[in-house]
C-alpha cells in the first residue's frame, strides 16, 4: 500500500494493496479547515485514506521536499520508477 508522511508527523496509510509490475496513479490533496488539516490519498482517482489532525502540515522550513524516500536520511527508499511528477 502507498504511505504518505507528514513533515508534521502525521501518517497517513493506503488501503489497496500494490502488485508488483502494475502501473499506478497516485495523487494526494491537502485541505486546511479552521485549525484542522485534511490530508487526502488517492490511488488511481479513487480515495484510499486520509487523515485529519490539529494543526499544520508545515515542520521544518529547511526540511527538504523528499518523494520516493524519507527526508530524515534513513534508508528508506522506493524500489521502482517514478515518472511525471507535478507539485
Amino acid at each position: 500500500s502507498v504511505t504518505l508522511g507528514t513533515a508534521s508527523g502525521n501518517t497517513i496509510f493506503g488501503v489497496t494493496t500494490l502488485v508488483s509490475n502494475n502501473w499506478y496513479y497516485f495523487a494526494s490533496t491537502y485541505e486546511k479547515i479552521s485549525s484542522t488539516t485534511k490530508v487526502s490519498l488517492y490511488l488511481n482517482g479513487t480515495l484510499d485514506g486520509e487523515v485529519i489532525f490539529n494543526g499544520n502540515l508545515d515542520g521544518d522550513a529547511n526540511e527538504a521536499l523528499t518523494i520516493g524516500g524519507r527526508g530524515d536520511g534513513s534508508s528508506y527508499y522506493f524500489d521502482g520508477i517514478i515518472d511525471d511528477v507535478r507539485i
